[in-house]
């Protein structure tokens, strides 16, 4: 019997890496939000931060992102509304708000079409350092994985100066992806409660 236990023990951390979720199935490449946008969710009352979504908003179309403001206990700011939740663009900046019951339709969706739902948290002084950036003019989002081996999201400012977008240099990765290090499951769009 120890030796059995001896294998799966020793099994056991290999099956759990094997399962981690890679960069691509977070159904993404990139998103787009425009300085604009970020800055209506970042007034909202009580807004210490962001919170990003991976969705897909319909059956025929890839991934997409999705935005939230968040509170000093990591609650989504006025979820209630009909415009809390801003969509990100791939190519070119749209506007697209969703209220809460699409946008968990969408988190659904992108779960049911074998994609991995998640969300990561950053706080309104990296936002805003982003922005303050000099030709800083939206904020993209990219899937990545984190120091600690999670799949997360990084966030960077972009100058969109004549149609091109060109990187800034500074960004920030998050540190605590959801589901990994999460609160209550009342607290986020994508674990069903919200």
């Amino acid at each position: 019997m120890k030796n059995l236990t001896l294998v799966i023990f020793i099994l056991f951390p290999f099956f759990l890496h094997a399962q981690s979720p890679t960069v691509e199935s977070a159904g993404f490449q990139e998103s787009l939000f425009d300085r604009a946008t970020i800055e209506v969710v970042l007034s909202e009352a009580n807004c210490v931060g962001v919170r990003f979504y991976n969705i897909r908003p319909n059956d025929n179309s890839p991934a997409a992102v999705i935005c939230v403001g968040i509170d000093r206990e990591g609650n989504e700011i006025n979820k209630s509304s009909a415009s809390a939740y801003k969509q990100g663009a791939g190519g070119d900046i749209q506007k697209t708000v969703l209220n809460n019951n699409k946008a968990k339709q969408d988190c659904q969706r992108l779960k049911n079409s074998g994609l991995f739902s998640y969300s990561a948290d950053f706080t309104k002084q990296q936002i805003k350092k982003l922005l303050s950036q000099s030709n800083s003019d939206a904020i993209l989002i990219t899937p990545v994985i984190n120091a600690n081996e999670q799949l997360s999201m990084k966030i960077q400012a972009v100058d969109l100066t004549e149609g091109r977008r060109n990187l800034l240099g500074m960004n920030y990765v998050s540190s605590d992806p959801c589901p990994v290090l999460c609160g209550s499951t009342s607290k986020y769009l994508h674990l069903g409660s919200n």
